[in-house]
Parts: C-alpha cells; structure tokens; sequence
C-alpha cells in the first residue's frame, strides 16, 4: 500500500508543473512596451501634477534601449475603446488594460497632498504579473522631474530584475539547480517580493533536499500571495515531512478552501499527507470530502486505505490492539463495504485483501 501511495503522489508531482509560466524573451530587436498612465491623485491632490510626472516619466523611459514608452495618444485612445477614464485607471484596472493593448510593464500607484507637496507610491507589474514596488518619494508640489527620476532609476532595476527572473525560472526548468539558485537569489536582491522567484527557489531547496529552506521560501511567498496555491500545497506537504503535523493539516485546510468540492484535489492532498507518515491526517481529509460526496466511490476507497493504514501503524510495538486501532480498521470496513457493494467482483484485489483483514481486526474487542 505505502509503495502504490509514494508511486502515486510521485507521479502527481511530477505531471504538476514544476514553475509557473515565464513571460516570453523579448525579441533581440524589440522594446518592452510600458504603460505609463496618469497615476492617481488621492485627497483632493492636483490633478496636474500625474499629468505632468506621466510625461516626464515617459521621456525618460523613451532614451532606453530596451523599453519604450506607450505614446500617449494611444494610450488615450484604448482608454476611449473601453470605455474607461484615465483618472479610474488604479493598479487593476492598469493590468486588465495592459493585456489588451500588448503593454509587457505596467506603471501604477497614485500620490497624496503631504505638507507643500507630494507623497508618490507606485510600483510596476511586468505580464506575468510580478510586481516591483518603487521605494515611496516625498517632492515638494513641482517636484513631478524629481519624482519620475526616482521612479525610472526604479525601472532600470525592475529590467535587471526581470532578467534574473529569467535566468532564475529558465535553469530550474532545466533543473540546474546551482545556477537557478544563483539567479533567483539575485533576483529576489533586487526585488524582495518577487514571488515567482520565490518560488522557484523554494523548489531548487525542495530538489537539493533543504526542506527547511524550501518550506520558510514558500511560506514566504504566502506572505505576498495568500492564494498562491501552488505554494500552500509544497507548504503543507514539507511541514508534514518535518514532523509538523498540526501545521501541514492547516495549509491543506487553506488549500482545500480554495477547492472545496473537487474530489480529485482532496485525494491528491491526503496523498501527500499520508506519503510523509500522517494517515490519520489524510484519512480525515477524505471523511470531510465523503460528507459532501458520501457515494463518491474513489472517495470511499481511499478512505478505507488511509484508515487500515493509521490502524495498523497504531498495532506496531504493541503486545494487545489498541480500542482505537480497533474503531480504524471498524472505519475501513465500513467504506471498503460500501465501494463493494457498487464495484462488486471488479473491485480491486488488494482492496479484497485489506476489506478481509479490516474485518477480522473489526471484531477484536
């Protein structure tokens, strides 16, 4: 059982995508086009002022050779195409619009009255979706060359950045995990809350067999995306490896929130909680999913392995079957019972094997 459980999982992880998808290399010739909106003014501040560090930011942004700026005509006229006001233009809307006009950076953020002058927060987001926060700049109130200064010398790391990311995203699918290590590292230097690179280095730990380093890597990403859940699945799989049951069960709980009803990825989840020793874990898992699905028959199934599996673990080194052992194997009779009565002499032989054994340990008191 624990063979077929490991070849499994195996086989699982290994079909998942290792990375996520990596913007494609521009072409040798190309510049990255950037969208550089009129950030927006917030608590009464001056409209002119976006205007004005638009303008100044795309010059600047125009002497690169490796970016150009999205001429403002154009940008106005998409703005007209969809029906969308420049001033209502926040970071998400910035992104949904950069998908339609072929923007591979976007430059949001907005600014507020601070004393005689500006407070600007902004950040830029390349198409993968990785954002780059610009360090916030304080500027007296025609300070929009002072601020957009700041704000290209930001995008010039953002491009070095990007190009680790690359780099980064480019060795670990090759799994050279010396040098992704090295590029992801420089990468997440330059931009701490850079979580594709984050997770991929939490891979390159996972793969160099560093569980601890892997695991603090993907809960790092947690922090920036909640919902990464690519993250949460490595999380709650390394915490279960390391002995930290209580933990591992609450990233799958996270986990499984986000798939409440699919059967597939709550069998996959206690396949990953039984692989690293917890049958009890997984066990639990499938009896959440057999009270949404209790006539789910891969559901039942499963469940019953999981429970012979935690009752036989719980008889080793003791001379009398514990009551609880006993109440387990109860559990695994119980589903096999119910999947039999379905899948009847198709039933898979091993299972037989382990309904008959359930059976006989059922009935010790």
């Amino acid at each position: 059982f624990r063979l077929g459980l490991v070849a499994l999982v195996t086989a699982w992880l290994a079909a998942s995508p290792l990375l996520p998808q990596t913007a494609s290399a521009q072409e040798a010739t190309a510049r990255f086009r950037v969208m550089v909106p009129e950030i927006q003014g917030l608590n009464g501040a001056d409209r002119r002022f976006g205007e004005r560090l638009a303008d100044q930011l795309r010059d600047l942004i125009n002497e690169m050779i490796t970016h150009q700026p999205i001429e403002e005509r154009e940008l106005k006229r998409s703005l007209n195409q969809y029906d969308v006001d420049m001033e209502d233009l926040d970071c998400i809307a910035a992104k949904q619009l950069a998908g339609l006009i072929n923007a591979q950076v976007v430059f949001c953020g907005n600014y507020t009255p601070e004393g005689t002058g500006f407070r600007v927060e902004t950040k830029f987001i390349d198409q993968s979706g990785e954002e780059f926060p610009v360090e916030p700049i304080s500027v007296p109130e025609r300070g929009q060359r002072e601020a957009a200064e700041h704000i290209f010398d930001a995008l010039q790391l953002q491009s070095d950045q990007a190009r680790f990311a690359q780099f980064c995203g480019d060795y670990a699918s090759s799994s050279q995990w010396a040098d992704a290590e090295n590029m992801c590292t420089q990468a997440i230097e330059l931009n701490p809350a850079a979580v594709s690179s984050r997770y991929t280095l939490g891979v390159v730990y996972k793969e160099t067999d560093r569980p601890e380093e892997a695991l603090a890597e993907f809960q790092q990403v947690l922090e920036y995306d909640q919902l990464h859940e690519e993250a949460m699945q490595w999380a709650g799989y390394l915490s279960a490896t390391l002995g930290m049951d209580d933990q591992a069960r609450d990233y799958y709980q996270q986990y499984l929130q986000l798939n409440p009803t699919n059967a597939g990825v709550r069998m996959r989840v206690a396949y990953d909680l039984a692989t690293a020793g917890d049958a009890l874990g997984a066990m639990q898992f499938i009896e959440e999913g057999l009270a949404v699905d209790s006539e789910n028959v891969d559901l039942l199934k499963q469940h019953g392995g999981f429970a012979f599996t935690a009752g036989a673990e719980l008889t080793q080194g003791q001379e009398e079957m514990p009551a609880e052992a006993v109440e387990l194997f109860r559990k695994a009779l119980t589903s096999y019972d119910q999947a039999y009565a379905v899948e009847g002499a198709e039933m898979d032989v091993g299972l037989l094997r382990n309904m008959v054994v359930a059976h006989i340990l059922s009935l010790i008191h």
